[in-house]
C-alpha cells in the first residue's frame, strides 16, 4: 500500500499530529479539511494554511479537501475553477473531494463535475480523490456512481464507517469487520472498481452509546469517542470492583467481552445516574485487522477519520501496521 492518509478538521491551530516525521507517525498523507463549497463561492471551514506548511516541511504530501452537503449543490464549472486555484495557491500534492448527501438525481452531474476536475489535475500533476460510501439506497449512497468516478480520478476514498451512526435508533460498531469487509468487496466485485484505486478509510472512533427507558419508551443516544478512551477503559478497569473510567467518566458494573459478531472489543457498563452505555472499542486490535483486509484486497492504501481522535501517544497508525507490515 502506497497511500496512508489522515483528515484534519477541528482546529487549524492544532499542529501536534504534525511535528513527527511520516515514518514516526505511520501516516505520509495530511488531509485537512480547509474548504466549504457554497451556492457561490468557496469559503474556509478552517484555516489550515500553517499545518499544511509545516507537514511539507516534515515530509508530508498534503491533499488539500473541499466539502459540500446536500441535494441541492453547486457543481458549475466555477467551482472547479477555484478549487484549482486553491490547490495552486497552497502548493499541494493533491485534492480529495468530499460531496456528501447528493441525492441521485444528482448522480450523473457529480460524475460530469469529476470527470472535468480530472482534465486539469492531471495536467497541472495533482491527484485527485473522491470520497464515498458503501452502496445502499439512500440519498447518501445514490449520489455515486462508482464504476464511472473510479475511471475519472486517480482515487476513490471509500468512507467505511457510520455503519451505527450518530443518531441511529438501535445501537451498534462505528463498523463491524465483517460489514467493513462486505463494503470492500461491494465496490471491487460488484462495482468493478480496481484495487489499485481505492483506498479504506477507517475510524479513529467508537461511539458510547446511553440507553435511557421512559415508561415503555427505550431512547437511545450517542456521542463520540476517540482512541483514548478504549486505552483508558483497559488500563483504570479493576476486575473486583467492576469500575473503570476514561475521560473523566466514572463506570460502574462494567463488563469487558467480545463481541464475534462485530470482531470487536465490547464494553458494558453503567454510569453515574444508573443508565446502560455500550461502546463498540475502536482499538489496535481492531485498526491492525482493517489493515490486513486492505492488505487481502490489495489496496492503494487507507485513511482515517480523524487525527483529533487519535490516542494519546499517537500510536495507531504505528501499531495499526507494525504487526502487518
Amino acid at each position: 500500500m502506497q497511500h496512508f492518509v489522515t483528515w484534519q478538521w477541528l482546529s487549524g491551530f492544532d499542529s501536534r499530529y504534525l511535528h513527527r516525521t511520516p515514518n514516526r507517525s505511520g501516516f505520509n498523507v495530511y488531509a485537512p479539511v480547509m474548504y466549504g463549497v457554497g451556492s457561490s463561492a468557496l469559503h474556509v471551514i478552517k484555516d489550515f494554511t500553517c499545518n499544511m506548511a509545516l507537514a511539507k516541511r516534515n515530509g508530508y504530501r498534503v491533499w488539500l479537501t473541499f466539502q459540500q452537503f446536500g441535494t441541492s449543490p453547486n457543481l458549475e464549472s466555477s467551482v472547479i475553477d477555484e478549487i484549482l486555484s486553491k490547490a495552486i495557491k497552497h502548493r499541494v500534492a493533491g485534492i480529495n473531494i468530499d460531496f456528501e448527501g447528493m441525492g441521485q438525481a444528482n448522480r450523473d452531474r457529480f460524475t460530469g463535475f469529476i470527470r472535468n476536475l480530472y482534465r486539469y489535475t492531471r495536467k497541472l500533476g495533482l491527484v485527485l480523490s473522491v470520497d464515498v460510501v458503501r452502496p445502499a439506497v439512500s440519498l447518501y449512497s445514490l449520489c455515486y456512481d462508482r464504476r464511472a468516478l473510479a475511471e475519472a480520478c486517480d482515487y476513490l476514498v471509500l468512507m467505511a464507517y457510520d455503519q451505527h451512526w450518530a443518531t441511529s435508533p438501535q445501537e451498534g460498531s462505528v463498523a463491524e469487520l465483517p460489514w467493513t469487509e462486505d463494503s470492500v468487496k461491494s465496490l471491487v466485485q460488484n462495482q468493478n472498481v480496481p484495487p489499485h484505486k481505492l483506498i479504506l478509510a477507517v475510524p479513529f472512533y467508537s461511539r458510547n452509546w446511553k440507553i435511557k427507558t421512559e415508561g415503555n419508551r427505550r431512547l437511545v443516544s450517542s456521542t463520540a469517542v476517540g482512541l483514548q478512551a478504549g486505552l483508558e477503559i483497559m488500563a483504570n478497569y479493576n476486575s473486583q470492583n467492576k469500575t473503570s473510567s476514561f475521560g473523566g467518566n466514572r463506570m460502574f458494573n462494567v463488563e469487558i467481552s467480545y463481541d464475534s459478531k462485530a470482531e470487536q472489543v465490547l464494553v458494558t457498563y453503567r454510569d453515574g445516574e444508573g443508565h446502560l452505555n455500550r461502546i463498540w472499542v475502536e482499538d489496535f486490535q481492531s485498526l491492525a485487522k482493517r489493515y490486513r483486509l486492505a492488505q487481502k484486497y490489495g489496496l492503494a492504501g487507507m485513511a482515517a477519520w480523524s487525527l483529533e481522535w487519535l490516542d494519546k501517544d499517537q500510536k495507531a497508525w504505528v501499531e495499526m501496521r507494525r504487526s502487518n507490515d
